[in-house]
């Protein structure tokens, strides 16, 4: 009655049709344990037609019905299609509940490959929510129990599991290790599928690393066999990692031509992450080939695709490029800022104006009025009333003071980051490869040059060490260098020390 198998290869609503018919059979037998069986399938084939509130409906019937009937450890599966819902609908914190509750129903019942599973899914929820010690925490207990099993066909997904979690960590050497173990392990077990994803992620830590051209072997091996398994999501990903190493390495017609390819794969199968990151490296090709408008339409792109996954980095190298490209434009806007600053100090004045001529025109009114009924208490009201006038005028001659105050700030403190942009290349002759460095890449460059490691340098910047490694490669690969080495002698070539670029006056 298993129909993940049979949803797979066809129609998912005949699939869904099938299911209720089994429903509306068990309900007319009383048959309670195959009704429970069919309302879980019947909750996962909602999920995969995007329908998860039914989905979650028919699993709490499920659910009810197993309690009703006492067996505890079948409810475990009821627990995991609930989970998995919770998952795909972006629910982390249900997810995470509901792969709990199956873990505790498989170790009252001492089902020790069952809480591999469970730790492991359990691993999954607190690596997509950014908690990597509780990721790793978890993933490792599933590898101790499959090991202790003797479970050898389930280490490799554990092995992945862990390689991606160190690589967060910026672990790219461990990331490496355990993905090497999972290769061996796809390949012992002839899962191509397999073999093609853990090719994938070695190449892409030698990428990381800085090996250009040990990751392009491995990436160039990977697409033959996702090619076989057809499967377009890990198609595309590689394409853009072949695109990547290419143009680490300075192909920049094989970057286009694989990037267009990744570009149409995932395009046509609407696949938003691929799509994301083909346009990141194609403002990086871009930006190569001197074409700096296409860079800044790839970078818009590339951020209106980030979604969640928007970062500082992305928004300063859109600011960074509008900045260099859009100069004159910002110039302009900040001189009709200011011309219209000072026409609306013009009308702020013919306001106060006609507002002092009424305040007076009140005050003397009230005062002959006053005068004439009541000479001692005039005396008393008309301090008050001019006193409390001054105030008010005061606060708003302060308060229009501070307006012009805090806009003639911003447009001096605007002015001051864009002639920062561009006066030291006026001033100091360097190269194009320099002038190619965004503000936060020269800014890593010169701490690198006073011999910083990553992590005095993430400290000093308040970034982290991955970025700082991201940071690194775009430097070698703008400035055309090896490595480490060969950015510290052009920054000392060019005196980039310190956080700026020294002159020799």
């Amino acid at each position: 009655m298993e129909l993940v198998a049979f949803l797979k290869q066809e129609d998912l609503e005949e699939a869904k049709s099938y299911a209720l018919s089994g429903v509306k059979l068990a309900e007319s037998t009383s048959d309670y344990v195959v009704l429970r069986e069919f309302l879980n399938e019947l909750g996962e084939i909602s999920s995969f037609l995007g329908d998860y509130d039914e989905g979650i409906s028919y699993l709490l019937r499920a659910e009810s019905i197993i309690l009703d009937l006492k067996e505890d450890e079948t409810i475990a599966k009821t627990y995991n299609v609930k989970g998995k819902i919770y998952y795909r609908k972006g629910d982390f914190d249900k997810a995470l509940k509901s792969f709990q509750q199956g873990l505790e129903v498989m170790e009252e019942s001492h089902n020790l490959e069952g809480q591999a599973f469970y730790l492991n899914n359990i691993g999954i929820i607190y690596d997509l929510q950014l908690i990597y010690d509780k990721a790793l925490e978890y993933y490792q207990r599933s590898l101790d129990i499959k090991i202790k099993l003797g479970m050898v066909e389930n280490y490799p997904a554990s092995f992945t599991n862990l390689g991606v979690t160190y690589y967060n960590l910026g672990d790219v050497k461990k990331s490496l290790l355990y993905h090497e173990k999972a290769l061996e392990g796809h390949k012992a077990a002839g899962n191509k599928r397999g073999i093609g994803r853990s090719l994938n992620n070695i190449g892409f830590a030698h990428l990381e690393m800085g090996d250009e051209v040990t990751a392009l072997t491995y990436f160039t091996e990977a697409v033959k066999y996702r090619l076989e398994s057809g499967d377009t999501r890990d198609i595309a990903q590689t394409y853009t990692n072949i695109a990547q190493a290419n143009l680490e390495l300075g192909n920049l017609d094989s970057c286009e031509f694989y990037l267009d390819k990744a570009y149409a794969i995932a395009f046509e199968s609407g696949q938003n992450h691929n799509l994301k990151n083909v346009y990141r490296v194609k403002s990086d090709w871009h930006q190569k080939k001197g074409e700096f408008e296409q860079a800044l339409e790839m970078e818009h792109l590339y951020g209106s695709y980030a979604d969640s996954l928007r970062n500082e980095d992305a928004y300063q190298k859109i600011a960074e490029m509008e900045a260099r490209y859009e100069l004159s434009r910002r110039e302009l806007e900040i001189e009709q800022k200011e011309f219209d600053l000072k026409s609306k100090d013009l009308e702020l004045g013919k306001e106060r104006a006609n507002r002092n001529f009424y305040v007076t025109l009140a005050i003397t009114s009230l005062i002959i009025v006053i005068f004439l009924f009541f000479r001692y208490a005039q005396k008393i009201r008309i301090n008050r009333l001019i006193k409390n006038q001054l105030i008010l005028i005061e606060q708003q001659k302060e308060q229009l003071s501070q307006e012009h105050e805090q806009l003639y700030q911003e447009f001096s403190d605007q002015k001051q980051v864009l002639d920062q942009l561009f006066s030291k290349s006026r001033q100091i002759d360097l190269p194009p490869e320099l002038l190619s460095l965004s503000k936060r890449e020269m800014e890593v460059l010169s701490f690198l040059a006073l011999g910083w490691k990553d992590s005095d340098i993430a400290s000093k910047m308040f970034i982290s060490k991955a970025t700082v490694k991201t940071h690194l490669r775009r430097i070698y690969s703008k400035l055309m260098v090896k490595g480490r080495a060969g950015a510290v002698a052009v920054a000392h070539k060019y005196k980039i020390l310190g956080g700026e670029v020294k002159t020799d006056g």
